[in-house]
């Protein structure tokens, strides 16, 4: 597959190990000015879906009002037919929570006013587009109609081995919760755009907690499940984003007593079903950034 490569007044973000290593700092490991855009390539590798290999982007343009003030719009989208549109104000997690708790398929359905089973749209969780607020304490993401953030991508905890926890979605569920860990901050990583160093590397697993399991077609509870989406994002200061990899567990945990569990989910136990991966082959500024805009990225 040809990739594109995109060529603006500002210049390429080249590789960190071209430059000076700065101090990981929470604001200079995601550059957040109007007008950036990270391009990727992105694989998807299942073993119930199409497995296919392509280009994804997100980019930074607008802004918007959330519950929480004024946050940047995080666009994401990829080059699949029919399927390569911004996806900024969608929410990814309601869609991966919606294959992970059929129990919850029908207050999910109420609360977006439609089934998420074939929406298009972004799909990778562990880098999303959304509503963008960064701060001293922390980067998260902010959704059209909650009250409260949505995601934790990083805080400014960055010392090896710091840990963060934030639940996820309580007006639908009270055992869902993300968890963040600091996994090293001097990662080596290879990508189509060059060898970036130091990267830091931010461990996610999002827990979806037990939940009943539903035949779709007769409400019948076939028993109980517990999954998880576990994986991992390298960032690198004054670049941004440089890799992401996830893998999809829906059956960590089953428990169907006193009947058996269904043979599909036995065969499934423990197994990921579903593997994404996005790695960088640009990072650009568009013509509307001026050069001491992108210059100041590597001042952080």
């Amino acid at each position: 597959m040809s990739l594109r490569h995109w060529t603006c007044a500002a210049a390429l973000l080249v590789p960190g190990a071209a430059l000076a290593q700065p101090t990981p700092t929470l604001d200079s490991l995601w550059p957040n000015a109007d007008g950036l855009r990270w391009e990727y390539v992105y694989v998807n590798t299942s073993i119930v879906e199409p497995n296919f290999t392509t280009y994804a982007t997100l980019w930074f343009e607008g802004t918007v009002q959330t519950f929480g003030g004024t946050a940047q719009v995080l666009h994401a989208a990829h080059s699949l037919p029919a399927k390569a549109r911004s996806v900024a104000a969608s929410d990814p997690l309601l869609a991966s929570l919606w294959r992970a708790r059929p129990d919850l398929r029908p207050a999910i359905a109420a609360r977006t006013g439609r089934t998420l089973e074939d929406v298009p749209g972004w799909w990778p969780l562990l880098l999303h587009g959304g509503y963008f607020m960064k701060n001293s304490t922390n980067i998260q993401m902010w959704q059209p109609d909650w009250t409260h953030p949505t995601w934790t991508f990083l805080t400014d905890e960055l010392r090896e081995g710091a840990t963060f926890t934030h639940q996820l979605v309580p007006e639908l569920a009270d055992n869902v919760f993300l968890h963040g860990t600091v996994e090293a901050i001097d990662a080596t990583v290879a990508t189509p755009a060059g060898t970036y160093e130091p990267a830091v590397r931010i461990g996610y697993v999002i827990d979806y907690g037990w939940g009943e399991e539903i035949d779709v077609n007769t409400w019948e509870v076939l028993g109980r499940s517990r999954g998880e989406t576990r994986g991992h994002v390298h960032f690198v200061p004054g670049v941004g984003p440089i890799e992401m990899v996830e893998d999809f567990l829906p059956y960590l945990e089953i428990d169907c007593t006193p009947n058996l569990c269904p043979q599909e989910w036995i065969d499934w136990l423990g197994v990921s079903l579903v593997t994404r991966s996005l790695s960088l082959s640009g990072v650009v500024s568009v013509e509307q950034s001026t050069w001491s805009t992108v210059k100041s990225l590597y001042r952080q």
